[in-house]
């Protein structure tokens, strides 16, 4: 996280930025469970759904990413 705080970004996405910082962040720390509790089928099965939840929070978040990108990148022309 300390590392993609540190790129330069446009003020105009830097809220974006910043929640795909925070996807990928609690998708970390959701693995980073999961990891630790392999052994434990029941906290496996609790970290699945919150698995899921982080992954799509990610997918969001990059789309909102790529969409404000595109329309940067169409406007342009």
């Amino acid at each position: 996280s300390k590392d993609m705080l540190s790129i330069p970004t446009p003020s105009d996405v830097a809220a974006t930025h910043l929640e795909v910082i925070n996807a990928l962040s609690f998708f970390s720390t959701v693995l980073n469970h999961m990891v630790a509790r392999a052994e434990d089928p029941i906290a496996t099965l609790a970290l699945l759904k919150t698995y899921n939840q982080s992954e799509q929070y990610i997918q969001s978040t990059f789309k909102v990413l790529v969409a404000h990108y595109r329309e940067k990148l169409f406007s342009a022309i």
